[in-house]
């Protein structure tokens, strides 16, 4: 093959795929959408071409391992995994896109180095998983996720008994309470960190917290 036309064959391949694994993310609001594993995935290829090119070109040379170009790129794609991983309160998002720019980069490489069958196998296995794995998480796993509640309500000794109460009926656990009460107010504030499913009903939990007597206001975000 001529190697303009093979150089133009890994490139597209790399867009490709690279834009497969992205556009997924991308319905899914990731920060690390289609051009990212687009440009990533082709960025990979030309520095795995270019190891191999200039490895061969300096054949019989000292320090010609094709290898030490393209290592490079494992250890500098932390950056940007990093950058995709966020912290939202007690929750955190990104690390399934991190994985995947990861995993997208070997990809490339896999290109660069005329590794096909491998890179598309790779490339399918991270699809059904992200598509079909995430659709059985659903199905089968009741997964929480880290909310905040605050609740003012009037003070009484059975005002937190009757709170855990509703709270257990809904699937939701405490983690780490704080009461605050200002002695010249009959009223007290529940500020807690809780684990909820991420599909509740709050509004069946809303209209249940207020059946307890004295409620004021409550919140769950």
């Amino acid at each position: 093959m001529n190697p303009y036309t093979d150089i133009l064959f890994k490139v597209l391949a790399s867009i490709v795929f690279g834009g497969l694994i992205g556009l997924e993310r991308e319905r899914h609001n990731q920060p690390a959408g289609l051009k990212t594993h687009i440009i990533l995935c082709v960025g990979a290829t030309l520095i795995t071409i270019v190891s191999i090119d200039m490895a061969r070109d300096l054949g019989g040379r000292e320090h010609t391992d094709p290898t030490r170009i393209a290592a490079q790129i494992v250890s500098g794609i932390g950056f940007l995994g990093g950058g995709a991983i966020l912290r939202m309160g007690g929750t955190v998002r990104g690390l399934t896109t991190a994985a995947c720019l990861w995993t997208v980069t070997g990809v490339g490489m896999a290109i660069g180095g005329g590794y096909y069958f491998a890179a598309a196998l790779t490339i399918l296995t991270v699809l059904l998983t992200l598509h079909f794995l995430g659709r059985l998480e659903k199905v089968f796993l009741h997964r929480k996720a880290f909310k905040e509640m605050t609740l003012i309500a009037r003070s009484s000794p059975d005002l937190l008994g009757s709170v855990e109460k509703v709270l257990s009926a809904n699937l939701i656990t405490i983690r780490n309470i704080e009461v605050q009460r200002d002695l010249t107010e009959p009223n007290v504030e529940l500020n807690a960190l809780v684990m909820a499913p991420e599909r509740i009903n709050l509004h069946k939990v809303s209209d249940e917290i207020f059946q307890i007597p004295g409620t004021i206001r409550f919140e769950l975000e």
